[in-house]
């Protein structure tokens, strides 16, 4: 039976550390001890992803706790990030779907750049409604419209990776001429201060 454990929304600060500014779970099926030892959990998995993924990569890793679980985690340039926790059964292409929807209903509520409380509170309203819709067993299988919905956004999210690599293979490409120029630059004085030397030394010779 596929199950949705939860989703979160965090947001990684200037200084680098992680803050979690949503989070809504369904761990009924769980005791109560564990509840709350996989909320632990749960808050420490995306925190610690948080910190390891690359921007605009998502970043997949399987649990083999409370009988298998998938953290999937993808955070934006600016430092927002959306965390899905399900277990191995729930589709990958909801998945996907919800993090991106979530991305949509977060960024929709931001004004002029800046996270404030009722940006996160007006969100809260809407992701529980997604969050509550897709763990219902119903939904969780996507309409062709969502699927070809995240089709697209599969292809997007592929595609800024690979604009991300070029970016950075162009960056390396270019340290890399500059390299060779200072090199170059720095041989012609070799040269140079070696040609000179050579006549110094052919007329000390001939005197």
């Amino acid at each position: 039976m596929a199950r949705l454990y939860a989703l979160t929304v965090i947001h990684i600060e200037d200084d680098s550390k992680t803050k979690i500014l949503y989070c809504k779970s369904d761990l009924g099926c769980f005791g109560l001890f564990q509840s709350n030892t996989i909320k632990e959990f749960i808050r420490f998995g995306f925190i610690e992803m948080s910190q390891r993924c690359e921007r605009d990569k998502r970043m997949v890793i399987k649990s083999n706790e409370y009988g298998g679980v998938l953290f999937n985690l993808l955070v934006k340039p600016d430092g927002l990030g959306i965390g899905i926790l399900t277990n191995l059964d729930y589709p990958k292409n909801t998945i996907t779907y919800i993090i991106h929807r979530s991305f949509e209903l977060f960024y929709s509520n931001i004004v002029d750049d800046i996270i404030t409380s009722s940006c996160i509170k007006n969100s809260s309203s809407e992701l529980d409604y997604l969050f509550t819709h897709f763990n219902n067993q119903k939904n969780c299988k996507l309409s062709k419209e969502e699927m070809i919905k995240t089709e697209l956004d599969e292809t997007n999210e592929k595609m800024s990776v690979l604009v991300t690599k070029l970016i950075s293979r162009e960056d390396e490409l270019q340290d890399i001429v500059s390299k060779s120029e200072v090199l170059s630059d720095k041989s012609k004085v070799f040269f140079k201060k070696a040609k000179k030397s050579k006549r110094c030394h052919v007329l000390c010779v001939l005197q």
